[in-house]
C-alpha cells in the first residue's frame, strides 16, 4: 500500500499505526468474527444507543483487517471488551488527525460514514425510481441498457432490491436462506442470484483491492466498500457486513 501525498495523509498513516497494531496482537479469524457478531447484533429500538456504538467505525476496523495477512496477527482470542477497546481507541484517536478547512465540509463529511446508521429508509424516493422505470418505453435504448446491466428485468431488479433493503431493517443478518426461500414464490432463484452477486464479491477479490489502495485521510470520513458491496463471499458462504443501504 501506498501513502497519499499530502502532509496530512502521512499524519493519518501515522495515527492509524498504533491502532492496526493493537488489532495485530489478537487472532485473526476470533478478531474477524468478533467484528461479524457485533455488526450484526439485534436491531436496537433506540437509535441513540445504536449510534453510541459507533458501527461504522467497526466497519472501518474490518477494512484495515482485510487489508492485512493473517499471518501478521498473533493467537490471542479476541472477545466484545476487546474489540469495545479498539472501537474506543480509534474513535477517540481520531481527534488528533481532524484538520478544520471549513466548517460546512467538515461537518458533512464526519457525517458520512454514518449516513446508513443515522437516516431512515427514504422508500418514496426508491419507489419513484422504479415508476421512472416504467415510464420507460419498452423499446427504448436506455431500457435495454439497463436490463443488461442488471442481468434481468431492471424493474424486478429493483423489486427484490427493495424488498432484501426492508428486511435489513428488521431482521440481522438481513439475508438468510429462509428469507431467500420465501422471496423464491416470487423470484426464481436465479433472479436473487443475479441481484446478491451484484451486492457481493469474493473475499480474495476484496484484499487485493485493499491491499493495493492509497492510505488518506479521506477514507476516514468516506463511507466503506460496504456501503456498495455488503456482502463478501467466502469459502462457500456469505459474509454479511451491516445492513445495505
Amino acid at each position: 500500500m501506498k501513502i497519499g501525498k499530502r502532509p496530512v495523509d502521512v499524519v493519518y498513516a501515522e495515527f492509524i499505526k498504533p491502532i492496526r497494531n493493537q488489532m495485530r496482537k489478537f487472532d485473526y479469524q476470533s478478531l474477524l468474527n468478533v467484528m461479524l457478531v457485533y455488526l450484526n447484533a439485534p436491531i436496537l429500538q433506540d437509535r441513540t444507543k445504536e449510534l453510541e456504538r459507533l458501527p461504522w467505525v467497526v466497519e472501518r476496523l474490518l477494512i484495515w483487517l482485510f487489508a492485512d495477512d493473517p499471518t501478521q496477527y498473533r493467537t490471542q482470542v479476541a472477545g466484545q471488551t476487546d474489540l469495545v477497546k479498539l472501537i474506543n481507541l480509534a474513535w477517540n484517536s481520531s481527534d488528533k488527525v481532524i484538520a478544520i478547512e471549513r466548517l460546512d465540509l467538515f461537518f458533512r463529511q464526519t457525517m458520512l460514514p454514518q449516513a446508513p446508521y443515522q437516516t431512515g429508509l427514504d422508500i418514496h424516493a426508491y419507489l419513484i425510481q422504479i415508476y421512472l422505470l416504467h415510464e420507460l418505453p419498452k423499446n427504448s435504448k436506455l431500457r435495454i441498457f439497463l436490463n443488461e446491466k442488471a442481468g434481468m428485468n431492471i424493474e424486478e431488479y429493483f423489486e427484490i432490491g427493495l424488498l432484501y433493503w426492508t428486511h435489513s431493517i428488521s431482521e440481522k443478518p438481513w439475508f438468510n436462506a429462509a428469507y431467500f426461500k420465501d422471496l423464491s414464490e416470487a423470484f426464481t432463484v436465479e433472479q436473487q442470484g443475479i441481484f446478491l452477486k451484484s451486492v457481493a464479491q469474493p473475499l480474495n477479490k476484496f484484499q487485493q483491492q485493499l491491499r493495493s489502495r492509497t492510505i488518506e485521510i479521506d477514507e476516514w470520513y468516506q463511507p466503506t466498500f460496504f456501503y456498495r458491496t455488503p456482502c463478501i463471499f467466502h469459502e462457500g458462504a456469505a459474509v454479511l457486513l451491516g445492513r445495505p443501504t
